[in-house]
């Protein structure tokens, strides 16, 4: 009888080198789907955050945007709160506006500010809004066009600007 353990150690070393090989083939896939699983879910969040932001804009845009009437006396002393809380609805109601009406001047956005009671009508007024609109066109959520006149953000910046919130 002849002896056979050398065969028999070369078919076990042969067959760890294709176990070995077949748990690497194992991961590369399982690597390859998942790149493909984290790129798919990449683009539907992408998608999923972009409509959130827009149905987000399009809640504050139905909700009532009533202006606060302002006195012609003093200003009653307001809590930085309060005024935090104000500036922030102004600028939903700003954004609003540029979204419903298209691109407009800060002269036009003065005058519709006056109208409707968030600015009152002295000479200061002006510089605050445009110094408003040019921060706030900064931190990208509305923007400047070249040729002046500032607009609501467009999808793309929507989505960059909930990216890095």
């Amino acid at each position: 009888m002849r002896d056979i353990r050398n065969d028999l150690a070369e078919r076990i070393t042969h067959l760890n080198d294709q176990i070995g090989a077949a748990d690497r083939e194992l991961k590369l896939k399982l690597n390859r789907l998942k790149q493909e699983h984290e790129g798919k879910i990449s683009y539907l969040k992408a998608d999923f955050d972009a409509v959130r932001t827009v149905l987000e804009l399009e809640q504050r845009r139905l909700q009532d945007g009533q202006p606060v009437a302002r006195s012609n006396g003093a200003p009653a002393q307001m809590t930085e709160r309060d005024q935090t809380q104000e500036r922030a609805r102004f600028l939903d109601i700003l954004i609003r506006k540029l979204s419903d009406d298209g691109p407009a001047s800060s002269s036009d956005l003065r005058e519709w500010a006056i109208q409707g009671g968030y600015l009152d009508d002295s000479k200061t007024s002006g510089a605050a809004l445009y110094s408003v609109l040019i921060e706030t066109a900064k931190a990208g959520l509305i923007r400047q066009l070249p040729d002046g006149k500032f607009a609501a953000p467009s999808i793309t910046e929507l989505i960059r600007l909930q990216h890095t919130v």
